[in-house]
């Protein structure tokens, strides 16, 4: 982040920086969307229909003072703890940002690039030259 800002200030150009952390959409993933995803990228049935078992049809029970709660369906999200838990993740993530950025044609030129958005782990930067340009991106990226 900090060479493309440098670089911009050696051209001469703005460069708004917008940081979204992600660290919520863990808790949000939708299941069905990501094994559409999965199937899209060729992911073998057979593995899909282990994340599927693994993940679908999830319930919880939460201890409480005088008990045990009743048994709660877990719709969404990915498990915590979980080795496959971070790649889903990185997968789903990717392919929303590309499904959302696939009409914006704004961000910052870089290296004859246009350049939309700089992502590390579960945080990532919406970059433009203008506020307008970057309004444009975060819209479209509350889309998804």
């Amino acid at each position: 982040m900090r060479m493309l800002y440098e670089r911009c200030l050696e051209h001469g150009l703005d460069v708004l920086i917008c940081f979204v952390d992600f660290e919520k959409v863990f808790d949000r993933v939708n299941w069905k969307k990501l094994m559409e995803i999965l199937k899209k990228i060729r992911v073998d049935w057979k593995d899909r229909r282990l994340i599927k078992n693994l993940y679908l049809n999830q319930e919880a029970i939460v201890s409480v003072a005088d008990g045990m709660s009743e048994p709660a369906v877990i719709g969404r999200g990915v498990r915590q703890g979980c080795l496959l838990s971070p790649l889903l993740f990185s997968i789903y993530a990717e392919m929303m940002m590309i499904e959302a950025m696939e009409d914006v044609s704004t961000g910052i030129k870089a290296g004859g690039e246009l350049l939309k958005d700089v992502r590390f782990a579960d945080d990532q930067a919406m970059v433009a030259s203008s506020e307008e340009d970057l309004q444009k991106l975060m819209d479209s990226l509350v889309k998804i």
